[in-house]
């Protein structure tokens, strides 16, 4: 396993990072005990982060009966709000309830403290600048959540959402972390052009979910494809563009010669092709997937060469 430095929160992250989807069962089913396994198998081959929330079913309890006994060997990320863009992204907040998220997190992952809390899908609370705006006013969640750090139950804190309303983001400098989903892999790209930058420049860790595409890159598209809805918002082009990119993918899998795997690894390694990546987050439930995850990141870094002709597919 390879590690990055998070931007400007100084941690040390491997290269690959357990998505919280995967511990809630959304894939396949999982028991706290299965899983328990799972991540100590994880922690051996180098990982050490988790992504989680609120929102993902019991992926927080999940996780947290591992936590209990091995809690020195992951630094936990989790959200506060909804899931999604909500009603027309017209959210407004009820900043005590959404604060008292925190102690019930904190239970279920049992623990004492999270190292990064995310404002959860920054769309719900309106478009582009809008959404920055809410979340800023005074007495709202982001002073919320400063006090949650001076408190000592939240390191570092930062947002999670579409790529428009997380540019305005991180560009207040507010946020230590920036979260995007969907966004940079081998069938979509503009991240790359639009909030990367930006989070270079105001040294912003980011966490990156999605290299597979929600599983269209990893083999998964029937599956998928009857079950869209609940995998895809309608803003995403999964969605609305599904039969081109499930097209692309399927031309990505006859390039790596009919082997999902390969496909999967490919995908993987094309998401931290750019270094403005501090982590991927990968939807593993099985020790196989953990296998093959780590695997990919030893793998060397793609080379401009292969980069082109992946994109050219």
């Amino acid at each position: 396993m390879r590690y990055r430095t998070l931007g400007r929160t100084g941690l040390s992250v491997g290269e690959v990072s357990f998505g919280g989807v995967g511990a809630m069962g959304k894939y396949g089913s999982v028991t706290a005990e299965q899983f328990s396994q799972v991540m100590s198998h994880a922690s051996e081959r180098g990982m050490n982060l988790l992504d989680t929330a609120p929102a993902y079913g019991k992926s927080q309890s999940v996780f947290g009966h591992h936590l209990a006994d091995h809690r020195e060997n992951w630094l936990i990320c989790t959200k506060i709000g909804d899931c999604g863009p909500g009603d027309g992204g017209t959210f407004e907040p009820d900043v005590d309830q959404i604060i008292s998220i925190v102690p019930q997190s904190l239970k279920d992952l049992q623990t004492d403290y999270v190292d990064i809390l995310l404002i959860h899908s920054i769309e719900q609370y309106g478009a582009g600048a809008a959404a920055v705006e809410k979340i800023l006013e005074r007495g709202g969640l982001v002073d919320a959540m400063r006090q949650l750090q001076r408190d000592g139950r939240v390191r570092f804190i930062g947002v999670s959402g579409h790529v428009n309303e997380l540019c305005h983001a991180v560009r207040t400098a507010e946020f230590d972390v920036a979260l995007t989903y969907n966004s940079f892999n081998l069938l979509v790209q503009e991240a790359q052009t639009e909030l990367f930058p930006i989070a270079r420049e105001q040294n912003t860790g980011l966490l990156l979910g999605g290299a597979l595409y929600q599983g269209l890159l990893a083999g998964l598209a029937d599956f998928l494809l009857p079950r869209k809805d609940s995998f895809f918002e309608k803003s995403d082009p999964a969605f609305y563009r599904t039969d081109q990119l499930v097209a692309r993918a399927a031309r990505l899998l006859e390039f790596f010669d009919g082997d999902p795997r390969s496909l999967r690894q490919g995908a993987i390694r094309f998401s931290l092709s750019d270094p403005a990546v501090g982590s991927i987050l990968s939807a593993m439930y099985l020790a196989e997937h953990v296998q093959e995850n780590c695997a990919a990141s030893d793998l060397p870094p793609l080379t401009p060469s292969e980069i082109e002709t992946l994109l050219a597919v």
